[in-house]
């Protein structure tokens, strides 16, 4: 089935999608406005062989773009990750490597970050 939507890339990398032989279907401009999750470092009490460890807390409140029907935004694993809740976010999929560089990706995906195959839900 091949539904008809608007794909908006929210990163700051153009995205490339790719076939079997590595030819070039379509290419997505990077965002102007790519989503940015801000951090920010927590110090702790703790330390493994004098090297500090830190605590790294994401600020849930990056702004994201409003739902609309019919249009899905590529964004960062890490993006998606925070927002899971959002069904309107892909994340590039099938990553194609050349020389320890990427290329291009083969699919959009979605995260499933519950630990065992969930494909057939």
């Amino acid at each position: 089935m091949n539904i008809k939507a608007t794909l908006i890339n929210k990163t700051p990398h153009p995205i490339t999608f790719l076939d079997e032989e590595n030819n070039l279907i379509r290419e997505i401009p990077k965002s102007l406005e790519p989503i940015r999750i801000l951090s920010k470092v927590h110090s702790t009490d703790f330390t493994l062989d004098g090297i500090p460890i830190t605590k790294m807390v994401y600020d849930e409140e990056t702004l994201l773009p409003a739902r609309e029907e019919g249009v899905w935004y590529i964004v960062s694993p890490l993006v998606k990750s925070l927002f899971k809740y959002r069904t309107d976010l892909l994340v590039p999929n099938e990553i194609v490597k050349m020389f320890d560089k990427v290329i291009g990706c083969r699919s959009l995906g979605i995260l499933d970050l519950g630990g065992k195959d969930n494909a057939d839900n």
